[in-house]
Parts: C-alpha cells; structure tokens; sequence
C-alpha cells in the first residue's frame, strides 16, 4: 500500500512543470517565496487511473501474499484528508498467527475485497515525509470474507511514512538564458476538491549555448 500511495502522488506529481511554467513566465519568484500549486481532485483521480492496478509484496507479520490495488474510486479530498472506495485483491495469500509460542502459517489463496476508506494525510517539512492513516469503519458493509477483513486490520489506523522523491530541475530557455528552477517541498495539505503543494524554489540563469 505505501508503495502504491507513491505512486499515486509521483503521477501527481508530474503535472507540476505544467503549472510552473506559467508562473515563471509572468514573474519569476523570489527565492525566499513559494509557488503553491494546486492540483485539482479530477487531475488527480486521472493520476490515479493511471498507475492502477498497482501490486506489491505484503510481509507483514499477519498477512504475507501480493496484494493488488485494483482501483481507487469515487475520490473526495477534504480538509486534511481524502476520501475513497479502495478496491484490492489478495493473491498468494499466508495469514500468519502464533500458537502456543509457534508460528503457524495458513494458506488462503486468493481474497477480494472492497471497502470505503478515510485517509488522513500529514506532512514533515524538515524530515520531506507524508504520513497517510487510512481509517475503515469496520462496521460498515465491507465486500469480502474473514480474510479480507485481517486486510483491513493491517491498514486501519497505521500510519504509512512515504518519503518524497526529489522532483527534477525545471529547465527553460527565456530572452537566450537558460533557467533552471530546483524546488523543495516545504507543504502538502488536502483542501476541498484540490490538493495543495507549496514549493520553495531556487532559481539559477546562465547564458544559453
């Protein structure tokens, strides 16, 4: 799951050189500003569709198995957080449990599952790292058996640290300069139907060759 939340942000993250351009263009920031960016929840819903099905490795020491997202649907951002149908499937799957001080490992196979989830998201500026809690009302009628119900204990309420990667330097040609703009990550924060980015930009120029 933490790998396909990553994704999913990294495939957001790719529309940014559209959105700074025009900025650059009409007045380049100071160094000591920001460049909020705002990305709108379609875009990324479109993000989404893009990098799904997304599978990978659970080792967890409840479940071990391949776990594919199949879709995340009818997404909703809010104040902090997002909102969704989380659509997966289990194959291969191990529930693991302890009897008597022994490991005992049971093979399930392959489990679907489909419930709504409440994603809480919270950003460390100094340490570049987005914490996501997904929350599950495991009351509500989530689509699957037992086991798929042991998938849901392994989300709820943990919270996944995902490093950010360094986005790559903006390059332009402007007046026969050649620009370059690095940027730091300084906030990430889920508003009403966008999500917001704040960038601290650097901002180099040299003649072009």
């Amino acid at each position: 799951m933490k790998r396909f939340l990553l994704a999913v942000l990294g495939a957001g993250l790719l529309l940014i050189p559209a959105v700074i351009m025009p900025a650059i263009t009409q007045a380049a920031p100071k160094a000591a500003d920001n460049i909020v960016l705002s990305l709108p929840e379609s875009a990324l819903a479109q993000a989404i569709a893009a990098v799904t099905p997304f599978s990978f490795h659970s080792s967890s020491n409840m479940i071990q198995g391949t776990i594919t997202v199949r879709g995340l649907h009818n997404l909703r951002l809010g104040n902090n957080n997002l909102r969704a149908r989380l659509d997966l499937v289990g194959s291969n799957l191990e529930v693991i449990t302890n009897l008597a001080g022994q490991q005992l490992r049971m093979k399930v196979g392959e489990v679907a599952l489909a419930a709504d989830v409440l994603a809480e998201l919270r950003f460390d500026s100094r340490r570049q790292i987005l914490f996501i809690k997904p929350l599950v009302d495991e009351s509500q009628n989530v689509v699957g058996n037992e086991i798929g119900h042991s998938l849901i204990a392994l989300l709820n309420g943990r919270e996944f640290p995902l490093a950010m990667q360094d986005i790559k330097p903006f390059v332009a040609e402007i007046g026969g300069k050649t620009i370059s703009i690095t940027t730091r990550v300084t906030d990430i924060r889920a508003l009403p139907q966008k999500l917001e980015l704040s960038l601290t930009p650097k901002i180099t120029g040299a003649a072009a060759r």
